[in-house]
């Protein structure tokens, strides 16, 4: 069996501003909002995962928050998602959220332009994505129609098995793409 061609490298939050022809907007906003790695996703994250989820978010491996300055420069969690590690091949995607507040609390441009964008969502997806490329392939699962879509636009394609999702990184052959596949929906939802 022939080989998975290799993928496209994940584009990034400055490609997607470019393709928008909004890079000076983008390049504003990167002033006010940052997507970071933190240790300790519950401390920053937690509140509006239990929010959203009803739960505390999981101990995993890996955790991200977008920072924004409010209009009252007051520094808030916009979003967070965490990554969960499957064996050494791939990442498991979960547990995006973002806080319902954010465009009534962010500055008008910045609102503006992360709507232009695609959202924050879509923003913390395609960041985490371009730092997550050490592994063949990154997995979401989504049972909502609306995130669906968003999960689409940044570069998840349908896996097979309903609401999984892929974003393949590196090639591999056609037969370990469908047994990973496999393995990944044999889990059940994550």
């Amino acid at each position: 069996m022939q080989p998975f061609t290799d993928p496209a490298p994940p584009p990034t939050n400055d490609d997607e501003a470019r393709a928008r022809d909004m890079i000076d907007a983008w390049t504003n906003v990167k002033t006010q909002l940052v997507v970071e790695e933190v240790r300790n996703g519950g401390m920053l994250g937690g509140p509006l995962f239990r929010k959203t989820f009803g739960a505390p978010p999981p101990i995993v491996p890996r955790h991200f928050v977008a920072l924004y300055r409010t209009r009252e420069s007051d520094l808030r969690v916009g979003a967070y998602i965490h990554y969960m590690a499957f064996r050494d091949v791939a990442w498991l995607c979960g547990g995006l959220c973002v806080e319902p507040a954010f465009y009534a609390t962010a500055p008008d441009e910045v609102g503006a332009c992360v709507k232009r964008m695609g959202g924050l969502g879509e923003i913390v997806l395609r960041d985490t994505f371009a730092r997550l490329t050490d592994r063949c392939a990154i997995f979401g699962y989504c049972g909502d129609a609306r995130q669906w879509q968003h999960d689409l636009n940044i570069g998840f394609v349908p896996a097979g098995p309903p609401r999984m999702l892929v974003r393949w990184t590196k090639a591999i052959a056609d037969a370990d793409r469908e047994a990973l596949i496999e393995e990944v929906r044999a889990m059940g939802a994550f």
